[in-house]
């Protein structure tokens, strides 16, 4: 839950400033606003999050 209300507060703030990042690995390279990456980063924080509490808790005896 704290990662979810980090997350929005710095999209908020991201928000406000409209900078661009370019992202280059191998020969794959694409440019986006910084929103969009902090957008993407959290909404893969949260999914990676639930994924990995859901096969601690189906490893339980």
């Amino acid at each position: 839950m704290l990662a979810l209300v980090a997350t929005l507060i710095l999209a908020i703030l991201v928000l406000q400033n409209s900078a661009s990042v370019s992202l280059r690995f191998l020969t794959w390279h694409v440019d986006m606003s910084l929103a969009v990456l902090v957008f993407i980063t959290g909404i893969a924080g949260i999914l990676v999050g639930l994924g990995l509490g859901g096969l601690l808790l189906s490893k339980r005896p």
